[in-house]
């Protein structure tokens, strides 16, 4: 029996610490702190660490699941909390570009379109080649709240019952937030400035083929 207690014991660990990882977003944590960060004035391109206040391009908003609001990205997370640690069944992030002024200068954020939300409770939907850390500090605390939540989740169908011990969280990016952002920088032309000559570049941080785009954020004024 003790040659295979210690092997069992390594696995359970394993998977226990493979579990807080995903719900805790070590992994995208572990790419923003880890990198310094390059300041935007500084032009470097290639894979950087960008950090600054969130600020909209257009007045371009995404709605969040639980709260409504109008903000610039968002990460939602149904729970299934039946068992002693909660399991998840859903999680959505979404997003606009945005910038990021740093003090010295203007980063453009972009990333590919996830596209339409699928009308089928899959365990994962989020824009290709992104990762988030963003505060889940919104709960749905009404039965009103996270029936619209697991519904516009597609969690379950309008009218459907909502399932015993589910739960709903929600982070959002908001304008004046503090982020920091990982992935490959580069410089663009303006397209509002089609047809000048020798037209402005923006700096661009976007991800590449194998360059996922990692965003961490924290509320304004903490």
């Amino acid at each position: 029996m003790d040659d295979f207690k210690w092997p069992l014991i390594a696995l359970v660990l394993s998977l226990l610490v493979a579990r807080a990882a995903k719900r805790y977003r070590w992994g995208a944590k572990w790419s923003v702190f880890r990198r310094r960060v390059s300041k935007v004035s500084a032009g470097r391109e290639g894979l950087v660490r960008v950090q600054g206040r969130a600020a909209p391009v257009d007045g371009s908003f995404v709605c969040a699941p639980i709260s409504g609001a109008s903000c610039l990205f968002y990460d939602c997370v149904v729970d299934d909390n039946s068992d002693d640690s909660p399991r998840q069944v859903r999680r959505e992030y979404r997003g606009v570009w945005f910038q990021i002024d740093d003090g010295t200068g203007m980063a453009l954020i972009k990333f590919a379109d996830s596209g339409q939300t699928p009308a089928v409770p899959v365990e994962f939907d989020g824009p290709p080649g992104v990762s988030c850390a963003i505060p889940l500090d919104r709960k749905a605390e009404t039965a009103d709240a996270l029936r619209a939540a697991v519904e516009r989740t597609h969690v379950i169908r309008a009218g459907d019952d909502v399932p015993r011990n589910i739960s709903a969280r929600e982070g959002c990016l908001m304008p004046g937030d503090h982020v920091s952002v990982v992935g490959f920088a580069s410089f663009e032309r303006d397209p509002s400035t089609f047809g000048r000559r020798d037209p402005p570049l923006m700096y661009v941080v976007a991800h590449a083929p194998d360059t996922p785009l990692v965003i961490a954020s924290r509320r304004a004024g903490r």
